[in-house]
């Protein structure tokens, strides 16, 4: 019986006793003939009477039952011999290197052991936790013992210290390197912006709502009529949600004043991007504020003016003593669309301009 250690020179000797020198030696391997080749030579030195089985770099597939045969015109004969083939502890011939990459791009840890260490296992762990494969964390292996651990999409928990170690019955080695995500920077963009929105009063949970990107994440601001919108504000109540990749913002329940031009602007260090959008509230007419009595003296021009709201804009028509006043040179109509305001102006009053106007 002969023991060798893996990756070691295997030799095998058989003494002989012939007369004549053998003419023919055969060397079979657990029932199978032998062929030579460049890592596994056979020879005889007919002076000592041996023959000789060398084979380079042993594995644990050379271990097994060898027969020699060797024969002359007189006879054959042949000898047994066991060979076991014992592993090593495996030993890196490359370790890992430090690797950097941007978020979502591929991270690779690229390492080599000795391929003659059979039997060996890999395991990895991140910051002393044992790292489980998947299909986002993958491990690919070659026959020649390189072996890589390949992080798919990574991102910034994915960064940190990462160990190796490759282990067999005979021992182990490990190897360790870091790995760092660089955050990639970019200024606000809207993937989905505000669109012009159509709605009419007592309607409920109207939404206006944005999709924004940007590294790092940006903050999102949402304005109406130009001035900031406030979810602790009483004069319109508004209830706003963010989320990682936008923000919403909910109307509970509108009333007129929700008319207007909504704004969300996005702002983070690299810069700042905005969408607008009109909403458009559907009410019928109401009066915000009434005609009030006036006097005047003869000659002076008499303005009457009321704030009447609604959506589409109402049709207005004026009134003296219950008859409609049609437009002339001496009674002009106005209307101020930013207020909703709506004027009649008697121009150089008269006594018979005197009435109830409506």
């Amino acid at each position: 019986r002969i023991e060798v250690n893996d990756n070691q020179q295997l030799i095998i000797e058989q003494s002989y006793d012939a007369e004549p020198a053998p003419t023919t030696i055969e060397w079979q391997k657990d029932g199978q003939t032998l062929p030579t080749s460049k890592r596994i030579q056979s020879s005889i030195d007919a002076g000592k009477q041996i023959v000789r089985l060398v084979i380079d770099k042993a594995t644990s597939e050379d271990a097994g039952n060898y027969v020699c045969m060797i024969a002359n015109n007189l006879g054959t004969a042949k000898q047994n011999t066991q060979v076991l083939v014992k592993s090593s502890a495996p030993k890196f011939l490359r370790k890992f290197e430090a690797v950097q990459v941007k978020e979502h791009e591929k991270a690779i840890f690229t390492a080599q052991y000795d391929a003659a260490a059979t039997g060996t296992r890999i395991e990895f762990s991140k910051d002393d936790k044992l790292i489980k494969l998947d299909e986002r964390i993958q491990l690919k292996q070659e026959q020649d013992g390189q072996f890589s651990l390949i992080i798919n999409d990574a991102s910034s928990d994915d960064e940190g210290k990462y160990k190796c170690k490759i282990k067999n019955d005979q021992g182990s080695d490990e190897a360790d390197a870091n790995l760092v995500i660089v955050k990639q920077v970019a200024a606000p963009e809207f993937k989905e912006k505000l669109q012009n929105l159509q709605t009419q009063v007592n309607d409920e949970n109207v939404q206006l709502a944005v999709k924004v990107d940007g590294q790092p994440p940006p903050s999102v601001q949402w304005f109406h009529d130009g001035k900031p919108i406030s979810q602790s504000s009483n004069e319109l109540p508004f209830k706003i949600i963010d989320k990682d990749d936008g923000s919403t913002l909910i109307i509970p329940k509108v009333v007129p004043e929700h008319a207007g031009n909504y704004v969300c602007r996005s702002k983070n260090a690299q810069g700042q991007d905005e969408t607008s959008a009109e909403l458009i509230v559907k009410c019928a007419p109401y009066v915000v504020k009434h005609l009030e009595d006036v006097e005047s003296n003869v000659g002076q021009d008499v303005n009457l003016t009321a704030i009447i709201k609604g959506t589409p804009k109402p049709d207005v028509v004026w009134t003296c003593n219950e008859k409609k006043i049609a437009p002339t040179d001496k009674k002009t109509e106005r209307y101020d669309e930013a207020s909703c305001e709506y004027s009649l102006v008697i121009h150089k009053f008269q006594e018979d301009d005197s009435g109830e106007y409506q």
